[in-house]
């Protein structure tokens, strides 16, 4: 994404969001990015948790943060757990793979006899409190924290949760008034990680159950001793460098590499040298609710799921002239998408309207949607902000749970199919996203739109889907398209790809010849390489000869 003056800018986040118009009192819990207070710091410092001058604070998405949060604990990606009858297949940062292997690190005992213990699955958060209950080993569930405990929540907006009990504060009288966890997240796919602290009083701990596993949780990095010094502390705004002489701006737990040039237009500030590794777990994207300022025009951003919105002076006043951190705009330009990615939840901070962000569209959430999905904690954005974000169907592959129905769906490219108990499990039970019904109203029931790699669940067969239209690839055109990663569908959403060709206008690219075409509506013209450069050569999506040799000619 090129640089882009700041109403540019703003107009780029024509994007997607699912929303909810009803004002909530800001929540109580210790959200990630605010600050756990000194009394709770000095006990996680004494508890061999943190370094004096580090904050328990900790989230975000993808493999750095997996090692930024929980590689302290020597937690990696990759691995599969094996705990008890149960083996947790090294999904994408998902919660029960993590809490498998932190409760197993501890020298747990698994309450699971096997993949499904009574009939009850291991991969989905929800069961586990029931698994717990159901097995030969049992294990007890109850709402008083113990160090070392599985945490699980029903219902808390994103499939159901698991985490790890690390630590529980109690109050003068001896009775518990927070915990602190460590948790990872599957976010649809792109994986990441998390520490929190709950407090007594909000929904984070009154919804939480525990399982007493009965381990003893150890810290694979424990905080270094007075001396030698500690890591440096590395906080926003910071300028550092290190040993090869680069250069970084760190903003929302996220670094960007400064150039000569982009050095020099920032006015040469001071940095501070820093040790190699010191770098190491920090992602390219900041943080949700992070503040951006190009000193070059003065401009500020708002950072909200990899997308940046630019506030005019009203808008900023009106979110509390928060802190901006001064970046070149190099460092803007990597939040380029049109709207929040993942899952999200923001609040119009002139309506109150609190909405849900998912796959880049927004749905209203009413009261009775807020509380049901746990009353998650959202980030404050302005008005046109919201206004902006699409009221379509999600774009990507997912699976949502309506959570008034409790009914299952496979979501791909907007259209819905319903998941039986039997489907569900032949899929391996994937985590799935709470939504309202709203969200699954307006999902399609006819083919999905875009361009998929689809497998029949039952019959195996593999299928290129283009425009509502659907080619079965033989082995060998399958491989001659290089093996590409499939999505294990039921059959009915396969045989809803009905159309003849494909609908709507796509470039093709014959495998077999590399002959580029434009296809409008089924009909194909060959694209010299002249006409292909003219159109700013656009990307295009390699097809079999044999489906292509199928699409009339234009002018035949």
């Amino acid at each position: 994404m090129k640089t882009l003056r700041p109403t540019i800018r703003r107009l780029a986040l024509v994007g997607a969001v699912l929303v909810a118009a009803i004002a909530v009192a800001p929540q109580s819990a210790v959200a990630v990015g605010q600050s756990v207070t000194a009394s709770q710091t000095a006990e996680l410092v004494a508890a061999g948790l943190l370094q004096p001058g580090e904050s328990w604070a900790c989230e975000g998405d993808g493999s750095g943060s997996v090692s930024r949060c929980l590689g302290r604990f020597g937690y990696a990606l990759g691995q599969n757990v094996t705990w008890g009858g149960a083996t947790f297949q090294p999904f994408s940062g998902n919660c029960t793979h993590y809490a498998a292997w932190r409760a197993k690190s501890s020298g747990a005992a698994s309450f699971f006899d096997t993949k499904a213990s009574d009939g009850v699955g291991t991969y989905n958060a929800e069961n586990w409190d029931n698994a717990a209950q159901a097995g030969a080993r049992r294990s007890a569930v109850d709402k008083n924290p113990q160090r070392g405990d599985v945490v699980q929540w029903d219902g808390v907006g994103y499939g159901n949760h698991v985490g790890y009990v690390e630590h529980v504060g109690r109050a003068a009288d001896g009775s518990v008034s927070w915990f602190a966890t460590s948790e990872a997240k599957y976010d649809s796919g792109k994986g990441g990680a998390r520490r929190a602290v709950y407090v007594r009083g909000t929904n984070g701990f009154a919804g939480a159950d525990f399982i007493h596993v009965g381990g003893a949780p150890t810290v694979a990095t424990p905080p270094a001793a007075p001396t030698p010094p500690a890591a440096p502390v590395i906080s926003d705004g910071d300028l550092v460098r290190t040993p090869d002489t680069a250069v970084y701006v760190i903003a929302g737990g996220a670094k960007y590499h400064i150039s000569a040039d982009e050095y020099a237009a920032l006015g040469r500030p001071a940095f501070r040298d820093v040790p190699a590794g010191a770098l190491d777990g920090y992602g390219s994207m900041p943080a949700d609710n992070t503040f951006l300022r190009t000193p070059e025009d003065g401009a500020i951003f708002q950072i909200v799921g990899g997308a940046a919105y630019w506030l005019d002076a009203g808008e900023y006043a009106q979110l509390g002239r928060p802190r901006a951190i001064n970046v070149p705009p190099g460092f803007v330009d990597r939040a380029d998408s049109a709207a929040p990615e993942g899952v999200r939840y923001v609040r119009d901070v002139t309506t109150g309207a609190v909405y849900q962000v998912l796959g880049g569209v927004k749905t209203h959430l009413t009261p009775d949607d807020y509380v049901s999905l746990g009353s998650p904690r959202w980030v404050d954005i302005p008005a046109k902000f919201a206004a902006r974000i699409s009221d379509g169907a999600p774009s990507g592959a997912w699976f949502l749970r309506d959570r008034a129905t409790t009914a299952v769906y496979q979501v791909v490219g907007g259209a819905k199919v319903y998941l039986s108990a039997t489907e569900y499990a032949a899929l391996g039970r994937p985590s799935f996203q709470d939504v309202p019904s709203a969200l699954v109203a307006r999902l399609s029931d006819g083919a999905p739109a875009g361009q998929w790699v689809l497998r029949d669940r039952q019959s195996t067969a593999v299928y290129q889907v283009v425009g509502g239209a659907r080619y079965h690839l033989a082995p060998e055109e399958y491989a001659a398209l290089g093996r590409p990663a499939f999505l294990d569908v039921p059959s009915e959403l396969v045989a809803r790809a009905s159309a003849e060709r494909p609908v709507g206008r796509w470039i093709l690219r014959d495998v077999s010849t590399t002959a580029v075409y434009e296809v409008v509506d089924g009909v194909k013209r060959h694209l010299t390489p002249e006409e292909y450069a003219a159109m700013s050569r656009p990307a295009w999506w390699n097809v079999p000869s044999a489906w292509l040799a199928t699409f009339p000619d234009a002018g035949a």
